[in-house]
């Protein structure tokens, strides 16, 4: 029913200017996934057929690889409308490697990892994977003008926040996902510190955002950010893993 009206919305929209067509499309893709998160956190108890399975979250890892090709393609376009020297290249190549940071945190913490049947997890899982492949769709977007700008004394204000604000957003939706994971309760105190570790990485690429450095500075703060979260992660889960070992059986 809910496509029936999506092609419904889509026909009617059709002879709308340009920009009331994105508003109409913006309010549709609104009110599908409040519909959509309404019927699942409406489920009381597991469904007795599996919603999400090991093909359907492969999926999601695959089309978040996807988007961050926008990164590839921000720093790309870059360096082609700009005139290539050192600095521009180095600026380009640490851009790149936000796009890494990213990678590593979501595959690492979260890919390929099942959800919880449950209906609250289920749509917080589902839904929230939006706003991180928007965040780092935007950060693609960001690379852009990070290049086109690198001899500059500062970072522009709007490059600059969009640029950390991606990072932030991308690393707290990974926190917010992290309890939706059929394994959380495995290991408690390690999910705990991870997420106490990324909402702090969070932070703190907001605080570059605000302090706006040169671009090259910029990308390798957020870098060093993401880079850090994410070694965290690996270092707990390792000293967590230990200590299991350690234990004596029953």
């Amino acid at each position: 029913m809910v496509m029936v009206v999506g092609i419904v919305v889509m026909a009617v929209s059709v002879p709308l200017s340009a920009d009331a067509r994105l508003v109409v499309w913006a309010v549709f893709v609104v009110a599908w996934c409040a519909v959509e998160c309404v019927i699942l956190i409406s489920w009381r108890r597991a469904p007795s057929y599996a919603v999400v399975t090991a093909p359907l979250v492969e999926r999601f890892g695959l089309f978040i690889i996807i988007v961050l090709g926008e990164v590839v393609i921000g720093v790309v376009n870059g360096l082609t409308d700009t005139e290539r020297g050192a600095l521009v290249t180095t600026t380009g190549l640490l851009g790149l490697a936000v796009g890494f940071g990213f990678w590593w945190n979501y595959a690492d913490l979260v890919a390929r990892r099942m959800p919880r049947e449950t209906g609250h997890s289920l749509a917080t899982w589902i839904f929230v994977h939006l706003p991180l492949s928007m965040a780092v769709a935007a950060a693609g977007a960001g690379m852009v003008g990070l290049v086109e700008h690198a001899a500059d004394e500062r970072t522009p204000v709007a490059v600059s926040w969009l640029m950390g604000g991606s990072v932030a957003v991308m690393l707290v939706t990974i926190v917010v996902l992290l309890p939706t994971l059929s394994d959380y309760d495995r290991l408690p105190s390690l999910r705990t510190s991870v997420q106490t570790a990324l909402t702090t990485a969070a932070a703190g690429a907001l605080v570059v955002g605000w302090a706006r450095p040169v671009p090259w500075l910029l990308a390798l703060a957020l870098l060093l950010l993401l880079f850090a979260s994410w070694v965290f992660a690996f270092v707990r889960w390792l000293s967590e893993g230990s200590l299991i070992n350690e234990r004596p059986a029953g």
